[in-house]
């Protein structure tokens, strides 16, 4: 057994199972706070439903943060599953340079690589959709029932 190719073999996946985890991290430090908003206008919703254009604003920032939640947790959900593929790599790696005989343990080794690979890149792609919708949580809550910030003297902004 070599090695220095064993360790070489398997020093990618450890990498990407690194990475992975950091980026699935970041998608938890988006969630937390996102659903602490969801509650913050759930409880402004219901406080003050007397200003129409501020209850259609809460109302439409509660929704794009439910579909937000939704995107996060798919993209967690991807993460979790390419970690544990990434983890199958380095076991069938392992495997393999046991039984360099098995090709089925090889076949076992690329494909669990692959899918780890797939399930990290549709997480990303699910991430950068999940921006993309943060958008809009920024123009409803600056649009209607929201006094413009633009047209307000300096001095008078606190």
């Amino acid at each position: 057994m070599d090695l220095a190719k064993f360790v070489g073999a398997a020093s990618a996946p450890v990498a990407l199972i690194i990475a992975a985890s950091i980026f699935l991290s970041n998608l938890t430090a988006k969630y937390v706070p996102l659903a602490s908003r969801v509650r913050s206008l759930a409880e402004e919703s219901r406080n003050d439903p007397e200003h129409p254009d501020r209850a259609a604003s809460v109302d439409e920032q509660i929704d794009l943060c439910e579909v937000r939640i939704r995107w996060i947790l798919r993209a967690v959900q991807l993460l979790t599953i390419s970690i544990l593929s990434f983890i199958s790599t380095v076991a069938f790696t392992s495997i393999s340079m046991f039984f360099p005989d098995q090709p089925l343990y090889v076949g076992v080794t690329v494909a669990a690589m692959f899918t780890g690979l797939t399930l990290l890149a549709a997480g990303v792609i699910i991430e950068m959709w999940e921006n993309h919708l943060a958008k809009g949580m920024i123009g409803s809550e600056l649009g209607r029932g929201t006094r413009s910030l633009r047209q307000t003297p300096v001095h008078d902004r606190g």
